[in-house]
């Protein structure tokens, strides 16, 4: 037991030396990540593979890609291995983002041994169900995809191609659909409404699709609130009213509903940030300035890195922000996990300027932490030690640390050291 913590004494004052290190960046290759799903319509209520392939890869080792579908039309079951050559990849972990929720996986994958591997063929393959109607369609789409070389290095220059379904048959039904899914908006305490935006309803498919929105936000205002599409798009204007309100971030839910209808309700989801303080008192002469010229902000793109933390392991969060005003001026946001307040940053944009705004957590207690932050919404989970072995941390760590937290040499260094130590008990 002695030498076994002078080992781990050694191992974290090695990482700490090792994390001043640069995070090197593989030369472009050229390779290619797919998704091949059917070509050809599949039935309702029927279960469907896409591999998600890739072309020409060299020295691969391990792997990361989160992939994002229409929930409403298909569910994942199952992530299952790949096989590049003659070569298995494991799927070590794979996850629903937010966890429980249809709509978005991630998935982590590490070949075993040092040397890497090459050629084509896929890295894993996704079980998907059917359950949609006939007509209907869904996206398959990647993002946060990164390949890593037996060096720990990011192979550049890969393409990640998304692909799509569609549910076998004719439209039997009216069908609703809407666009955009979600509308966001920004603003300044006790300055201007935000401009309206325009939501877009219509049937996509037979009959006429009698639709009505309702929403229950005080801020909020929509008109009309019903109509009938047979096909043509309705517009619906979404109009905020700010009168009242304290910086800070707010949100919402829109339900669309319909009758005769197999999915009977269709949701977009509202953001507000309002951010700043009051404008101040005009200096006596001056003109007065116009709406146009009064900054706003837009957000989008929450990362949270990585999503399986040991107790105590740093996370980075972050959003980005851009300044889509033409003054600068200055957007606060707060960090909340499990709707608990752990940070406030205010930081200052120019006009057409975007910035990421970068928190860090770190939680003791193993469990699942929900995040929110600025109307974004995500989570992380803090493994148990006594659940996973010494090398399954270690690839944890890799994935968690290559992005940028401590650089991937590091990752390396903690794999190797893992590989000697006892399993937890």
């Amino acid at each position: 037991m002695r030498q076994f913590k002078h080992f781990l004494a050694g191992a974290v004052v090695f990482l700490l030396v090792a994390a001043l290190l640069p995070a090197p960046v593989a030369s472009a290759e050229n390779v290619t990540v797919s998704i091949d799903a059917p070509t050809e319509d599949v039935d309702s209520g029927s279960d469907f593979v896409a591999a998600v392939s890739i072309t020409e890869v060299t020295g691969l080792d391990s792997l990361q890609f989160n992939i994002t579908y229409d929930p409403g039309v298909i569910t994942v079951n199952d992530v299952t291995a790949g096989l590049l050559d003659s070569t298995t990849v494991p799927v070590d972990m794979w996850a629903f983002i937010p966890s429980g929720t249809q709509g978005e996986i991630g998935v982590l994958g590490n070949i075993p041994g040092i040397s890497g591997v090459a050629g084509s063929g896929y890295l894993a393959e996704i079980h998907f169900h059917v359950v949609g109607s006939p007509g209907e369609s869904s996206d398959i789409t990647f993002s946060n995809g990164k390949l890593f070389n037996n060096m720990g290095e990011q192979i550049a220059g890969t393409e990640w191609v998304g692909g799509s379904v569609s549910v076998s048959g004719a439209a039997t039904q009216p069908i609703i659909s809407r666009s955009p899914s979600s509308l966001s908006f920004s603003a300044t305490r006790d300055g201007n409404d935000p401009a309206d935006q325009i939501l877009k309803i219509w049937n996509s498919g037979v009959g006429t699709l009698d639709w009505e929105v309702s929403e229950g936000i005080d801020w909020l205002n929509l008109s009309p609130d019903s109509g009938s599409s047979g096909g043509e798009k309705d517009e619906v204007t979404a109009s905020v009213d700010i009168s009242g309100m304290t910086a800070g971030d707010y949100e919402g839910v829109v339900s669309i509903s319909a009758t005769g209808v197999s999915t009977k309700t269709v949701s977009v989801e509202l953001y507000i940030a309002v951010s700043g303080e009051p404008p101040g008192e005009i200096p006596e002469g001056a003109a007065e300035e116009t709406p146009e010229e009064i900054a706003g902000f837009s957000v989008s793109g929450l990362h949270i890195w990585p999503w399986w933390a040991q107790p105590g392991q740093q996370v980075e969060i972050s959003i980005d922000i851009k300044n889509v005003g033409i003054e600068t001026d200055s957007y606060a946001a707060s960090l909340y996990i499990n709707d608990y307040l752990k940070d406030s940053r205010t930081m200052s944009i120019p006009p057409g300027s975007t910035e990421s705004m970068v928190f860090n957590a770190a939680e003791s207690e193993p469990g699942t932490y929900e995040v929110s932050l600025a109307g974004q919404e995500g989570q992380f989970t803090v493994i148990a030690p006594g659940t996973i072995s010494p090398g399954r941390l270690g690839l944890a760590c890799i994935f968690g640390i290559a992005v940028g937290a401590i650089p991937p040499i590091v990752a390396i260094a903690w794999l190797l050291l893992a590989s000697t130590m006892p399993p937890l008990a």
